[in-house]
């Protein structure tokens, strides 16, 4: 309860100015979209999309847009959820809508997949990791950063872990109805909310099908399935010829070959190509995906490894600059921030010279770098100073494994190592009730 607190905090602070509302205009469409099918009966939304014909000017937030309508770039779930929550308070029309009214929406979801992701850590990777990547998840600042901007992916980060949650329990033997219609309604959904939400079918029935669970697997598949249908259903009954022309110029501005590549490497930031977002803790946990993968061919590298693999296929099919949009990984970050609290727990608990590095020079750099950075630059102290504390908390790793045998040096190891863990974690804290001020350095 104290972590979700911590988190929400965080994310609650200062949460209209940083990311910036002028950085990323979407937030306005999906909100426009779901209050267009509350006032009027029609989504509207501005689109870079050649395919739309008319358009009406609407001046917001002292930005002239040329918004279409009907606006069927994405299907309306996501849209409905936000459009209702800025109509409760008071928006009517579309120059009405305020990030202030609806950044909330995707804030509460983060702290929901805060929740389901310790639940899952639980059951997966054990109680000691799961709280870890929970606390990590909580206070780190590119996920305080992400998880505060309203886009679809903010509802299929939850669904996803939902679903995960459901299959868990099923494998493992729980034949309760409930978990089996769980899993089901989050894969038909997840497409409803973004197009690239049918990866939480295509996750689940890729995990299904690596226990030879045929039957299940298939009925995933048509979960996504009929979740699609009823996109594709939502657009034709608006207009068919524009909703197909949509989907056709859509499917030309994809990514291309190297969208994985970009989906796991790119500084993607949080408000497209305006800004760039380094997060150590992300890349430290695809790094705990690949140690998952060599280590272990079980259901915990199937619950973890094969959603993220489903989900940054998806993307690569059906997003554009991926390179360039961060909110496309946040559907994946908690569970990615599950893998890397795993490794950090085993840094701490087996202590590793090399483990522990690779933690504080990709995670503690991350939390220090804009924190002590001068003038909008990375913080660079002395090469000793950065040697020495290296070495001061590796050293007691590299002589417990030198001496196995040695209760007392394992005991100095871990408690170094999870001291220098908690003093990073102040570190993610305190640049995380920054962020309004760092922001604009990124």
């Amino acid at each position: 309860m104290a972590v979700l607190l911590v988190g929400l905090v965080l994310r609650l602070n200062d949460y209209v100015l940083a990311p910036l509302p002028s950085d990323n205009r979407d937030e306005l469409d999906w909100t426009w979209a779901g209050l267009g099918i509350i006032t009027r009966g029609v989504p509207y939304g501005w689109s870079n999309l050649h395919a739309y014909a008319h358009r009406v000017s609407v001046v917001a937030d002292g930005t002239t847009f040329a918004v279409a309508h009907p606006f069927l770039d994405h299907p309306p779930l996501f849209s409905l959820l936000v459009g209702s929550v800025a109509w409760l308070q008071g928006a009517r029309e579309l120059a009405d809508v305020t990030v202030l009214m609806v950044r909330p929406v995707p804030i509460v979801l983060g702290m929901v997949a805060l929740f389901l992701v310790y639940v899952l850590g639980r059951r997966v990777v054990g109680e000691p990791a799961a709280m870890v990547a929970t606390v990590l998840l909580a206070t780190a600042p590119a996920a305080v950063l992400v998880q505060r901007q309203v886009e679809a992916e903010s509802l299929l980060a939850p669904l996803l872990l939902l679903a995960l949650v459901a299959l868990q329990r099923r494998l493992a033997g729980d034949l309760r109805t409930r978990w089996v219609a769980t899993l089901l309604a989050c894969c038909a959904l997840a497409p409803l909310a973004k197009i690239s939400g049918v990866a939480v079918a295509g996750g689940a029935a890729a995990i299904l099908l690596s226990g030879r669970h045929w039957r299940m697997a298939l009925a995933m598949v048509g979960a996504g399935l009929v979740g699609l249908a009823a996109f594709f259903a939502y657009g034709i009954a608006y207009d068919a010829d524009l909703f197909f022309r949509v989907i056709r110029e859509s499917e030309s501005h994809r990514f291309g070959v190297m969208g994985v590549y970009e989906f796991i490497a790119a500084q993607a930031g949080p408000s497209g190509a305006v800004r760039h977002l380094r997060d150590g803790w992300w890349l430290l946990g695809w790094l705990g995906a690949a140690a998952l993968v060599g280590r272990l061919r079980d259901l915990r590298q199937d619950l973890l490894v094969w959603p993220l693999a489903a989900f940054a296929v998806a993307t690569m099919l059906a997003a554009e600059d991926i390179a360039d949009y961060g909110w496309f990984r946040v559907a994946v970050y908690p569970l990615v921030y599950l893998l890397g609290g795993w490794l950090t727990w085993n840094a701490v608990s087996r202590p590793s010279p090399l483990a522990l590095v690779v933690v504080l020079t990709l995670g503690g750099a991350t939390a220090t770098a804009a924190l002590f950075g001068i003038d909008g630059k990375d913080w660079a102290p002395s090469a000793y100073l950065l040697l020495g504390g290296l070495v001061v908390v590796a050293a007691p790793a590299v002589l417990s494994a030198s001496r196995p045998g040695s209760k007392v040096l394992e005991q100095v190891a871990r408690w170094t190592a999870g001291l220098a863990v908690l003093v990073i974690v102040g570190f993610n804290i305190a640049t995380s009730i920054h962020l309004d001020q760092l922001y604009f350095h990124l």
